[in-house]
C-alpha cells in the first residue's frame, strides 16, 4: 500500500528523523513535506493531502490540538508525537488519539505506522481531538472517547456508573444500561477518569460516587441501579471512607 506521509513538528531533526525511519522502512511510502507551526501544516495539508500525518503538540502558533479544530474534514490518519508532558499525553490518552513519544524509538514508529496502515480510516478525530483540547486547555472533563473493536464511542463521564476489568479487557457500564468493552485493563480506565467522582474499590472494579446509592459495611456497594460492587476485604475501611468523602 502507498501512502503519503507528512510532518508537522518545530524541531526540524524530529521530522528529519521520521522521514528517514520512513524511507527505510516503508518502501511504498512518499514524503510530501514538513512545516513548523499551525498555518504552515494547515497549508501544507491543503496542497499535499497526506494519508498519514505525524503532529507533534507544542508547535509555532499553537498545539497540534489547535491545528486539527481548524480543519473542516480529516481523511487522513493521524499519530501525535510528543515529549514526556504528562498533560499532553493525558490529553492524547482521554481522546483515545494515536502516539509516539520523543525521542523517537525506531520499533515504536514502525509499530504505530503498521497499525495506521491497518485501521480503516476513520472520521472521528474531530470529536476526539475536541475531547483532548479540553482536557489539555484545563476545561472540565466532561466526555472520554472509548475504542472497541468495531466503533468509536464519545461517552459522557457523568453517564458512567462503574467499570469492571475482564483480564486486560475493561468492561464500561452506563447509566443508559449500555456497557462498552475496551481491550486495555482496568489501569487504563483508572488513568482516564478525573479522581474527585471515581474510586477503585476493589481490583476489578471502579465507581463513580455519583451513582453510588448506599454502603454496606460487610464490604459492598450498591449502586442507584441496584448493582452491588465488591469492596476489597484489605482495603475496606479506607475505600468506604473516601467513597464517603467524595460524595459529600
Amino acid at each position: 500500500m502507498s501512502l503519503k506521509i507528512a510532518s508537522i513538528d518545530d524541531e526540524p531533526y524530529i521530522s528529519d528523523q521520521i522521514f528517514e525511519l520512513i524511507t527505510q522502512n516503508f518502501k511504498d511510502f512518499t514524503i510530501v513535506g514538513s512545516a513548523a507551526s499551525v498555518s504552515k501544516g494547515l497549508e501544507l495539508i491543503t496542497n499535499e493531502t497526506p494519508d498519514l500525518l505525524f503532529l507533534d503538540i507544542q508547535i509555532e502558533e499553537g498545539t497540534g490540538f489547535d491545528l486539527i479544530e481548524q480543519l473542516d474534514v480529516i481523511d487522513f490518519q493521524i499519530i501525535f508525537v510528543t515529549g514526556y508532558e504528562n498533560k499532553a499525553i493525558q490529553a492524547i490518552r482521554v481522546g483515545a488519539l494515536d502516539y509516539i513519544l520523543k525521542p523517537i524509538e525506531p520499533k515504536e514508529l514502525i509499530n504505530a505506522v503498521n497499525k495506521a496502515v491497518e485501521t480503516n480510516s476513520q472520521n472521528f478525530y474531530k470529536d476526539s481531538n475536541t475531547v483532548a483540547l479540553d482536557y489539555y486547555q484545563n476545561n472540565t472533563q466532561k466526555t472520554i472517547v472509548l475504542k472497541t473493536l468495531d466503533a468509536i464511542h464519545l461517552v459522557k463521564i457523568k453517564d458512567i456508573v462503574y467499570c469492571k476489568s475482564e483480564g486486560n479487557y475493561t468492561t464500561f457500564y452506563l447509566l443508559t444500561g449500555d456497557h462498552i468493552m475496551i481491550s486495555r485493563p482496568l489501569k487504563h480506565a483508572v488513568e482516564l477518569l478525573p479522581d474527585p467522582l471515581f474510586v477503585r474499590c476493589h481490583r476489578s472494579y471502579i465507581v463513580n460516587v455519583n451513582h453510588v446509592d448506599r454502603i454496606v459495611r460487610s464490604g459492598s456497594v450498591f449502586m442507584k441501579n441496584q448493582e452491588e460492587i465488591l469492596i476489597s476485604s484489605v482495603r475496606k475501611d479506607e475505600v468506604i471512607k473516601e467513597i464517603m468523602n467524595k460524595m459529600k
